[in-house]
């Protein structure tokens, strides 16, 4: 199995329904999302991509038909690059970027680009769309088969939580104070701290669309307290113990070993955990160490364990780290720490020009 490598990571910003990228047609946005990854590794030839592993839950209107290979073609690669999209509902970007990984390790391909994207205000089988039908079990946009009521229960995703809670026996009060920490947490990294992800958008108006739209700075406690349960008049699930509808798409750029010594980056980061292993590293990768680490690294500023790397730099990327690190009985050892990523090179590149970040980590 041959190492991965994260080179890149773009998202659009998410838009609430209805809101301001509700009138972006979903292959729009992934094909937005496509040309903004790569503009940022100009190193890269679009001819050198692989595939193109996207995942969509709706594929039912605007975004049937493959949208992997229509956002492909929509966003100017060339026409030789394929596509695929998956279908594993609330999980099927995740699945692609997994599947991507699997065919880079399988030795099936040096560059693969995943990820995903939906328009919950676009979806048909909305009720609340515009071109929406109705969603009833019968309807053609929801159609299960008959006999999974019997088999297994249809029930909506808001009473499955309503399901789990009871079953695992978290209360509302926990529920409300874990999203109160959501949103808070994610207010604080507003005031910039999202910019080296999120790629505007352009709508058809000539409005750019640069935020999230969903983040709650002002609630509180007293706030979600006072909201009725959504799915059982006596549950516990409400919307702002829940995540929202939204439109949006990400993406992320996959390599090999030998794809990304071939990226004529300018500067990386790399988490020192020790300054052995981090030389290491660059000799496997073949990187400058003049190249590494412009602001300092952990052997300065310190390294917290399990925050390879410092959580203001990965933050959610890490989480596809430690998803994805393996262990590897010819590597050395490990980089955030000796037994969460075994091993990781924790390493992020940036163009000098736009100052921005994005990780590149072993898987």
């Amino acid at each position: 199995m041959r190492p991965v490598y994260f080179a890149a990571a773009r998202r659009t910003p998410i838009g609430k329904l209805h809101g301001s990228l509700s009138n972006v047609r979903p292959d729009d946005l992934a094909a937005t999302v496509l040309r903004g990854l790569l503009a940022d590794v100009q190193a890269l030839d679009p001819a050198r991509i692989d595939d193109v592993y996207w995942g969509a839950a709706n594929q039912f209107g605007e975004d049937n038909r493959n949208v992997a290979r229509m956002s492909v073609l929509l966003a100017g690669l060339p026409d030789t690059v394929p596509g695929a999209t998956f279908n594993r509902l609330c999980g099927s970007g995740m699945e692609a970027v997994i599947i991507a990984a699997r065919t880079i390790a399988a030795d099936e391909a040096d560059v693969v680009v995943a990820g995903g994207s939906d328009s919950m205000s676009r979806a048909p089988t909305n009720p609340s769309c515009e071109r929406s039908i109705p969603t009833t079990h019968a309807s053609a946009g929801d159609s299960p088969n008959p006999r999974m009521a019997d088999l297994h229960g249809v029930l909506s995703m808001g009473e499955t939580a309503e399901d789990v809670a009871t079953r695992h026996g978290i209360p509302r009060d926990q529920q409300d104070t874990f999203a109160l920490r959501s949103h808070q947490r994610a207010a604080a990294h507003r005031a910039g701290a999202f910019d080296a992800e999120l790629l505007p958008v352009e709508r058809a108006d000539g409005v750019t669309v640069t935020a999230d739209e969903c983040i709650r700075e002002n609630t509180s406690p007293q706030r979600l307290a006072s909201l009725k349960p959504v799915f059982r008049a006596d549950g516990t699930v409400t919307a702002g113990n829940a995540s929202p509808m939204n439109d949006g798409a990400a993406a992320l750029l996959l390599v090999s070993e030998q794809a990304l010594a071939d990226l004529d980056l300018d500067t990386a980061e790399i988490n020192e955990a020790f300054a052995a292993q981090a030389l290491a590293c660059l000799q496997d990768l073949r990187i400058d160490p003049d190249q590494v680490n412009p602001d300092g690294g952990a052997i300065a500023l310190g390294h917290p364990l399990g925050c390879p790397g410092s959580a203001d730099r990965f933050r959610s990327r890490q989480i596809f780290v430690r998803a994805f690190s393996h262990a590897s009985p010819d590597s050395s050892p490990a980089v955030g720490s000796p037994h969460l990523l075994r091993p990781g090179t924790n390493t992020s590149w940036r163009r000098r020009e736009s100052r921005s970040r994005s990780t590149v980590a072993m898987v």
